[in-house]
């Protein structure tokens, strides 16, 4: 049983990861945004800004507890 329970932990934290690595990717079109920045809408700003703080709050290569 316990084994079964670590599967799941280890397979939802798989998922978790790939999905924070998409974001990743996710943002590099902002680079792309200097050349035309008066193209951006605020709600591309607020996008990229959300994805930064919940990026900086998640808890990668921390131990679980």
């Amino acid at each position: 049983m316990r084994e079964i329970v670590l599967v799941l932990i280890l397979i939802i934290r798989v998922v978790a990861a790939l999905v924070a690595v998409w974001q990743v990717i996710g943002l590099l079109p902002v680079l792309t945004w200097f050349t035309a920045i008066n193209q951006v809408t605020p709600g591309m700003w607020v996008m990229v800004i959300i994805k930064i703080i919940i990026m900086g709050t998640l808890p990668f290569n921390k131990e679980l507890c």
